[in-house]
């Protein structure tokens, strides 16, 4: 018998094979603390002890990348 929750599941699956659900989790930018709507809705990204970081502004990831112990680890 298929339930609402199985069909519910059943879209969730169907959208993050489509790729239209890219990240499940909220995206923060670790400089301003806003958040980001999505990966591609990023101004830049930053990869710093094998993790990802997104930036809201071309600045907040310039100045992430000059110092990022200072950031990394904050975002969430």
């Amino acid at each position: 018998m298929t339930t609402i929750k199985n069909i519910a599941a059943l879209a969730v699956c169907a959208a993050l094979a489509a790729g239209t659900i890219v990240h499940a989790e909220t995206l923060t930018c670790p400089v301003t603390k806003l958040s980001i709507a999505s990966p591609k809705a990023a101004v830049g990204k930053s990869t710093y002890k094998h993790k990802t970081y997104y930036f809201c502004t071309s600045n907040c990831k310039m100045l992430f990348d000059k110092n990022p112990a200072k950031f990394a680890g904050k975002s969430h």
